[in-house]
């Protein structure tokens, strides 16, 4: 075999070495570097440390907080006393008026009954302390809130099936509280089930299939705007998704009392504070 051919093959098992030892090498860099990330998880996690930045939840915006504050649905918390509720205003249709017949019923209240999210957005209800006429936002506002809690929709929904006005129109509610209180908590409240009996019986929209989507997009919107939501429509309802009778004030469209005791428990096991309460 000649000098040069002998030289080609020794060059070719050089080449093919080296090539052996860098995969080599970076795989076993890798490999420590994963075992060292996970030494580092499970060692903060054991000593509850604080580990610098947001290493791990990339979909997080960076204003949105972390669990408990995280916006959408709200987890269960401590049960909140009635201190927390001294800066807090309910805003809505029929079902927020009748909070105001509840022996405990928490904050100021400002409803109408029969009016849809598009009429709350214009109706100059209220009076206002300059003495003029105001929106139920417009005179929340005066009373400098830390929670707005909303609930809108059943008089929509008893009607429609097409929910797109809807949602625009409560985005636009939000908007405009977030313009006149730029950190207040807002709340959204789902809205509550009908019996069997009037979503049989009664000309309307409002079987469980058509409450529980508007209450999807309820979610999906207060995800968007940066608000908390609160479901005490499944605390109200049965398996089936209707209001039980006993929970019921009238035909099966309003809640009684015994209801609003349900609610508002939940409303106090499911609280947000802010960062620096």
């Amino acid at each position: 075999m000649s000098e040069n051919n002998q030289e080609k093959k020794k060059t070719k098992k050089k080449k093919h070495s080296a090539g052996r030892f860098i995969g080599t090498f970076f795989i076993t860099l890798f490999a420590l570097c994963a075992a060292g990330a996970v030494f580092l998880i499970l060692t903060a996690e054991q000593f509850n440390l604080t580990l610098p930045g947001d290493w791990f939840n990339f979909t997080q915006t960076p204003d949105q907080g972390t669990g408990q504050n995280q916006y959408g649905l709200v987890e269960e918390s401590e049960r909140a006393d009635d201190a927390y509720f001294d800066d807090a205003v309910f805003i809505g249709d029929s079902l927020t008026h009748g909070m105001t017949a509840y022996p405990e019923h928490l904050g100021s209240i400002y409803a109408v009954t029969g009016i849809q999210i598009s009429t709350a957005l214009m109706s100059d209800a209220y009076e206002l302390e300059n003495g003029g006429k105001g929106t139920a936002v417009d005179a929340a506002a005066e009373q400098n809130p830390g929670k707005i809690y909303l609930m809108f929709g059943t008089n929509g929904v008893n009607f429609t099936t097409d929910y797109t006005e809807m949602i625009e129109d409560y985005t636009i509610m939000v908007q405009h509280i977030r313009q006149k209180c730029p950190d207040v908590i807002i709340y959204i409240q789902s809205i509550p089930p009908v019996t069997e009996g009037y979503a049989t019986y009664v000309q309307t929209k409002m079987t469980p299939d058509h409450i529980q989507e508007y209450n999807s997009l309820l979610l999906k919107m207060a995800e968007e705007n940066q608000c908390y939501f609160l479901d005490t429509y499944s605390v109200l309802c049965t398996e089936s998704g209707y209001l039980p009778q006993k929970f019921t004030s009238d035909s099966g469209l309003h809640i009684n009392n015994d209801a609003y005791d349900v609610m508002f428990d939940y409303i106090r096991r499911h609280t947000i504070k802010k960062e620096t309460e």
